[in-house]
């Protein structure tokens, strides 16, 4: 533990030198980083039943393809 305030190197990188910014992101998907809501749940099982892939449904609801297959996992609907 540390009592003169300073944080270790390391950890002041990572706050400084973050990669990307969420408003940067939400550019190109608006939702991204956002809860999701049941009928958001609704609208992405719809559109994987009807065979549309990770990506499109990334268009649709503004939310990144990562954010997709982790929501469809959650749902039990991925792998």
């Amino acid at each position: 533990m540390r009592i003169d305030g300073d944080e270790p190197e390391s950890i002041q990188s990572r706050q400084i030198g973050k990669a990307y910014s969420t408003e940067e992101i939400r550019k190109s998907h608006p939702k991204a980083y956002s809860p999701w809501d049941d009928g958001e749940d609704e609208e992405l099982v719809s559109h994987y039943i009807a065979g549309r892939s990770h990506k499109e449904i990334s268009n649709l609801l503004g939310r990144k393809v990562g954010a997709i297959r982790s929501r469809l996992i959650k749902l039990g609907l991925g792998d």
